[in-house]
C-alpha cells in the first residue's frame, strides 16, 4: 500500500494500452490489473501493514479458514482471487529506485522451464537479470509458483520494481 506502487502500477497498464510492444503481450495473455492489494494500508500510510496487525505482502499461502483471519484477510482474498482468475503469470509492480526484477530460484533458474508452464514470463524475467533477492519464502512472488493457488495450480510470478519514470518501459 504505497501512492508510488499505485502510480507505478497505473503506467504499466497504460503501457501495456498503448505501447506496440505491450499490445502484442496483452493479445497473448489475459491481463489484469490490481492497483492496490492493501487500500487501508494505503489510506492511513502504512505501507504493507494493514492496520489490523498484519502485513499483505507476506503470509502466503495464507493458514487456517478463508476469510476468518483477524490481522490478514486481505492476503486470503487475494490468494483465493487469483486461484479463480487462473492468470498465465502475476506481475507484482512496485515503486523503486532502481529496476530490479526478483522470482523464485528454482524458475530463474531453469534452462528448460517445464511445459506445463508459461514460459514467455520467466523467459523475460532471466532477460531482465531476475534474482531472488529481496523474497522470503512466504511472500506471494515466491508463493505462486510453489503452491497450488486455492487448489488449482501454480502460477508463475515476477516482481518487478522500478523508477516511477520507466514503469511502463521495464516491461519491455
Amino acid at each position: 500500500g504505497q501512492f508510488d506502487s499505485v502510480r507505478a502500477v497505473r503506467a504499466a497498464v497504460a503501457w501495456f494500452a498503448k505501447n506496440e510492444i505491450g499490445v502484442r503481450r496483452r493479445q497473448a495473455t489475459r491481463f489484469t490489473a490490481i492497483l492496490c492489494a492493501n487500500p487501508d494500508g494505503l489510506m492511513v500510510g502504512l505501507g504493507a501493514a494493514n492496520g489490523a496487525g498484519g502485513r499483505v505482502d507476506r503470509g502466503y499461502p495464507p493458514k487456517g479458514p478463508a476469510y476468518l483471519s483477524p490481522t490478514a484477510p486481505e492476503a486470503a482474498y487475494l490468494w483465493r482471487w487469483l486461484g479463480m482468475r487462473a492468470p498465465d503469470v502475476v506481475i507484482d509492480v512496485r515503486a523503486g529506485e532502481k529496476l530490479r526484477v526478483s522470482m523464485l530460484g528454482e524458475v530463474a533458474a531453469e534452462s528448460e522451464p517445464s511445459a506445463t508452464r508459461a514460459t514467455v514470463w520467466p523467459d523475460f524475467a532471466r532477460r531482465l537479470g531476475a534474482t531472488t533477492d529481496g523474497l522470503e519464502a512466504d511472500d506471494l512472488v515466491a508463493a505462486l509458483p510453489r503452491s497450488a493457488v486455492g487448489g488449482v495450480g501454480t502460477i508463475p510470478a515476477v516482481r518487478i520494481e522500478t523508477p516511477m519514470e520507466r514503469a511502463g518501459e521495464s516491461l519491455e
